[in-house]
């Protein structure tokens, strides 16, 4: 932890990786699996909202820095102007999901809720609390497994045009942080995806549809890690593209894909015991839902996998010491340390 605060603030926006109990403020169609224990045992000991079974990136990031959690922006305990929580589970960059509070009006809440700092502050006071804030992002997991998967007629008729559909989902990033950007955000933390097809969601199908080949020997859904190594390398040379164009801006691209392949291949070698099954969850790889009747693992930090896509706490902690003090594996164009210290 550093002495003092590098950030004055912290916003957060994205989908599950992130969310800090957006369904406690939803309607009840939403998600609520992460409200209900064994969530957040090793931790908080309670359930919070936040899909693993302790902190997120973003608390790790928030303790390293000295800055409160952030909470979710509907929490009327939230105080904006030590930062808010917008991510929401589900959440996609492009479209609708039930249930999710989507990523564009995530943006246009943001957008929404600088206009009442100005309001109590002033131009010259938001501007500053914004400028010395980090913004981190993590989305578009659910947009390549809504494509791999396609549930409605929109996402089957884009079959194999998905290299088009991530174009439009960079655009759809490029938007954003220009939005941000405009709003006053000048330190921006995007993260990249990692190999998804290598969740024990993923593992589950491969093995229920006798996709196992020589290509696929470790058991991972190979095609869905392609989307993901191609949705990356397009989120890095969008980073390259704002930082020309934005004079101000100074922005870390994180990479977890690479860190988290190696954990999957060789997880003693990186601190787990078990990186193809889930902590929680029934069911061959426990890849069945997480909840109160579910088998627990006894010791959830030896696992990658908390539940059938999400990571365990100390998963998220073996990623941010790497975001924080990595080299250019971890992180572009320098670490979060080089960022925020």
């Amino acid at each position: 932890m550093l002495p003092t605060k590098p950030a004055s603030a912290m916003f957060v926006f994205g989908d599950s990786i992130l969310d800090a109990g957006s369904a406690k403020f939803l309607p009840p169609n939403s998600s609520v699996a992460a409200l209900s224990p064994p969530y957040g045992e090793t931790y908080f000991k309670v359930s919070t909202g936040r899909f693993s079974d302790g902190r997120t990136l973003a608390d790790f990031l928030a303790q390293w820095i000295n800055l409160p959690f952030t909470r979710s922006y509907m929490d009327p305990d939230a105080v904006l102007e030590i930062g808010a929580n917008f991510a929401s589970a589900g959440s996609r960059l492009i479209g609708e999901y039930a249930g999710a509070v989507s990523f564009k009006t995530q943006i246009d809440q943001f957008t929404e809720r600088v206009g009442l700092l100005r309001e109590r502050y002033g131009d010259d006071r938001a501007k500053t609390i914004l400028r010395d804030s980090v913004f981190i992002v993590a989305i578009g997991s659910n947009d390549l497994e809504a494509l791999y998967f396609p549930t409605n007629s929109s996402f089957r008729r884009i079959g194999s045009s998905w290299r088009y559909y991530v174009g439009m989902m960079m655009e759809e990033y490029e938007a954003t942080v220009k939005t941000l950007y405009n709003q006053g955000a000048r330190k921006i933390v995007l993260v990249g995806v990692g190999p998804i097809g290598c969740t024990p969601a993923a593992r589950y199908y491969v093995a229920k549809v006798g996709l196992i080949t020589r290509r696929q020997k470790i058991g991972c859904l190979q095609a869905l890690n392609e989307m993901a190594a191609f949705f990356n390398k397009s989120l890095r040379n969008l980073v390259n593209k704002m930082l020309f164009q934005l004079p101000e801006l100074a922005m870390v691209f994180l990479k977890p894909y690479g860190l988290l392949m190696d954990a999957v291949r060789s997880p003693l070698e990186n601190g787990f015991t078990n990186s193809r099954e889930a902590c929680c969850g029934d069911g061959l790889f426990h890849a069945g839902g997480c909840n109160n009747s579910s088998f627990v693992c006894p010791v959830p930090s030896t696992h990658l996998f908390w539940d059938s896509v999400h990571l365990t706490e100390a998963a998220n902690l073996f990623l941010f010491r790497y975001f924080w003090f990595g080299d250019l594996r971890a992180a572009e164009p320098y670490n979060l340390k080089r960022l925020l210290a």
